[in-house]
């Protein structure tokens, strides 16, 4: 006998993520029609998940549109792609002006391969004092360490992962 017994039932809560818009399916085929274009030096899903500082997953999501691309994300993609922000996503309203100067900004900062790979002149630090330079170049190193520590992290992450998936 089942008396003082009530079954309910449980239904799986919807998905809380809104649709994708048309606008957002439509930057995201851009996005795949760039990303297969680059030829030379195509990122992986997996260099452009650390660039970006999001998991693998999530580049997946963005290429086939089942998130939508967010200005973080366009600037991303677009500086490691080598194209306009608006070449992806060409809705972007009033913050594309702030966008384009960030990703001017990035381009110009990022470190070329030979020659003095800072935004300020050579000239401007060979000024400075031995003792500020001495300093600089302490925080510096220090700077580099901690990001080469947390590649490092991240690189151990991801092959302690490899080796649960291939044990499981």
């Amino acid at each position: 006998m089942n008396a003082g017994i009530s079954v309910a039932y449980v239904t799986q809560p919807k998905d809380r993520r809104a649709k994708p818009s048309k606008a957002d399916l439509e930057a995201a085929e851009r996005l795949r029609r760039i990303w297969d274009a680059v030829t030379t030096d195509r990122p992986s899903q997996e260099d452009m998940a650390e660039a970006l500082q999001v998991n693998q997953s999530a580049i997946s999501q963005y290429r086939n549109g089942k998130i939508p691309l967010n200005y973080r994300a366009v600037l991303g993609f677009a500086h490691r792609l080598r194209c306009r922000p608006e070449d992806i996503r060409s809705d972007l309203p009033e913050q594309q002006v702030s966008v384009r100067h960030t990703v001017t900004s990035v381009t110009a900062l990022a470190a070329p391969k030979t020659g003095w790979p800072f935004k300020i002149s050579r000239d401007r630090y060979d000024r400075l004092k031995p003792r500020d330079r001495a300093y600089i170049e302490k925080m510096l190193e220090q700077a580099i360490s901690h990001c080469e520590g947390r590649l490092e992290e991240r690189a151990t992450k991801r092959a302690g992962k490899r080796q649960y998936r291939a044990a499981g």
